[in-house]
């Protein structure tokens, strides 16, 4: 409940906008506990779990620096969006819409009819689906007993007061996570828990350069960057790898290591593709290419 607290209202939000069960909003504490970086054993991510197929059907796109299924209010956006369409497909019974959000909708069609031809009931209860989703439904509406009946549990729930938390900006630059947490005065870890999407602590080359904070933070942030020039954004330099590039020929003109620049970019291998980018630490850049140093002066 501590994780869930800076989401529910934006989640709650959107859920009244479309006129659909407020238990919805306790789906992710099924699906990742609101781990916003949760990644799952098949590849699933985000605090919806979405597998990349599903997301990228859904609108959230994915590349070597942003991740739209870690992205909280686009995920949110594309859960939504994605529970309506199950359950116009399930005539409206929530339970199957469920279990067909785990499970996909075609293993729960198919289900249903195997049931058809046994002449035995297709709703939730009756249907032999997989031990997951058997469990997962029943999760969901536990979760929602003990949330409306605290006292009878014994549990105590993170307050959240209703009005917005979070605030999400659009900045017309690429900006490290770091020097946002400098400007906005809010710790790194709760940025990054924040904007999880950013893969390399840092918003994307050629976007977005959207990020998600607490309202105060937002606007101290919003106030600071008038002070720091565009290009003071990122601490380092985005080359982008053209034809014919490997990285000792990059290394070489940079004067860094190329153990260094396979450690900034999560790199295994020294295989890389043309028009991807990659991070080269300003720190270590020659006189070309020199350090952009940061200041709010």
């Amino acid at each position: 409940s501590d994780r869930a607290a800076p989401f529910i209202y934006l989640i709650l939000e959107e859920l009244d906008k479309r006129n659909l069960p407020y238990d919805l909003a306790l789906l992710p504490m099924v699906e990742s506990e609101f781990h916003t970086d949760s990644t799952s054993s098949q590849g699933a991510a985000g605090i919806w779990q979405f597998a990349s197929k599903t997301g990228q059907a859904f609108g959230l796109h994915e590349t070597s620096w942003y991740d739209g299924r870690m992205d909280v209010q686009a995920s949110t956006l594309a859960a939504l969006d994605y529970l309506q369409n199950l359950n116009q497909q399930f005539a409206g019974d929530w339970l199957l819409t469920l279990a067909a959000y785990n499970a996909g909708p075609g293993r729960v069609q198919k289900a249903q009819k195997t049931n058809l031809k046994k002449g035995l009931p297709t709703d939730y209860w009756s249907l032999t689906l997989p031990l997951e989703t058997r469990l997962y439904v029943p999760k969901l509406l536990a979760i929602s007993t003990i949330m409306q009946s605290t006292q009878k549990y014994g549990i105590t729930l993170t307050p959240v007061t209703d009005e917005p938390f979070l605030s999400r900006i659009e900045l017309n630059r690429q900006i490290e996570l770091s020097l946002a947490s400098q400007l906005a005065q809010l710790d790194l870890e709760t940025v990054k828990q924040l904007n999880s999407c950013y893969k390399r602590g840092t918003t994307a080359p050629e976007g977005p350069h959207q990020l998600l904070l607490p309202v105060d933070a937002a606007e101290r942030l919003q106030v600071a960057l008038v002070n720091v020039p565009h290009k003071r954004g990122v601490r380092w330099k985005s080359h982008k790898i053209r034809p014919g590039d490997t990285l000792i020929r990059i290394a070489n003109k940079y004067n860094v290591s190329v153990a260094l620049l396979k450690q900034k970019n999560n790199l295994r291998s020294n295989l890389i593709h043309a028009g991807n980018y990659l991070i080269v630490p300003a720190i270590a850049m020659n006189d070309q290419s020199r350090p952009v140093v940061i200041s709010a002066s």
